[in-house]
């Protein structure tokens, strides 16, 4: 009976595989968040580009005996994959979430696999594949533009550990070290779970219960939009329900944080609304009817009606 030998490599191969599937399992929970949402489609990229990680991973296995060339365009793959969460999320509003997937996310992942792919149809066996200068240069920035989209929300400490993961990745296809070493995919991979274990309690209804237990159920729908769709989409919410707020003289405005008070100053923290009232809720939630479905805002407002087409807050201009 043939044994697989255990070396180094084996084990890391074991533990990174592992560490993997548990980060799956916590991506596989986060449905509950996500259904009834444009985010849904983030989550499954980021199903994808684990599942590219561990298949890179098993072609490092001493049994399979993949050549150099092959396993680090593998590792490769996997980092350029690692990208399309954090870029899918930046088109997840509709109309164009369907078109986002196929004019931007492929595209991206081709552009930056090219230089792998024509090393691999050409390049010797036994040399690891190069990532050139700026096509890391292009990776870093469009990991800085992801990840940075969640700086400022709750959800920033999941996305600096992510990111490291990424970067993790990247220097293990860039060479920036001895390719020989097996600690880049454990160390990625732990970076991984840890961000999505983060991400998950983050999300949990007793965690969310206990953030701020006296907010009105509209600051808590708004928190959860913030933290899942991130800063970028928040600032244009913003900026339109305010528009309501302006024209129509509320006593409250939309802040990144939640309703509060007019009056407040913009560069004080002010305590949020207690009480939201009922037009402010509704326009917060017809803007939000691009991102998220009926569904998702009857969890945080059982009673609100979201189908009154004859009550629609305002005409909207078409890029809105």
């Amino acid at each position: 009976m043939n044994l697989v030998p255990v070396s180094s490599e084996n084990v890391s191969v074991l533990i990174s595989t592992v560490l993997l599937v548990l980060t799956l399992w916590q991506l596989g929970k986060l449905r509950k968040t996500s259904q009834a949402t444009t985010s849904e489609p983030a989550r499954w990229w980021a199903i994808a580009a684990l599942m590219a990680f561990i298949f890179s991973i098993l072609g490092r296995w001493s049994v399979v005996e993949a050549d150099l060339r092959t396993s680090s365009a593998l590792s490769y793959f996997a980092a350029v994959m690692l990208l399309t969460p954090l870029i899918a999320i930046l088109g997840a509003r509709r109309p164009g979430v369907r078109a986002w997937p196929w004019f931007v996310v492929l595209p991206l992942v081709l552009v930056l696999q090219w230089p792998s792919v024509s090393q691999l149809m050409s390049g010797r066996s036994d040399l690891a594949v190069e990532v050139p200068t700026p096509t890391a240069i292009g990776f870093l920035l469009v990991l800085v533009m992801g990840a940075g989209n969640y700086f400022g929300t709750l959800n920033t400490l999941a996305a600096v550990l992510g990111g490291t993961g990424i970067v993790v990745m990247l220097a293990r296809s860039a060479n920036w070290f001895d390719p020989a070493t097996h600690w880049p995919e454990p160390l990625a991979a732990t970076l991984f779970l840890l961000a999505a274990v983060r991400v998950r309690r983050r999300f949990r209804p007793s965690a969310k219960a206990a953030l701020q237990p006296e907010v009105h159920d509209a600051n808590r729908l708004w928190i959860d939009f913030r933290d899942l769709f991130g800063i970028v989409w928040a600032r244009r919410v913003v900026d339109r329900v305010n528009q309501f707020a302006q024209r129509e003289s509320w006593d409250n405005q939309l802040t990144l944080d939640g309703f509060v008070a007019k009056s407040a100053s913009p560069n004080v923290t002010a305590p949020l609304a207690v009480e939201v009232p009922d037009r402010a809720v509704e326009v917060l939630c017809w803007v939000l009817r691009r991102f998220v479905d009926p569904p998702f805002v009857h969890r945080y407002l059982p009673n609100l009606r979201t189908e009154q087409p004859e009550q629609n807050p305002a005409p909207v201009q078409p890029n809105a």
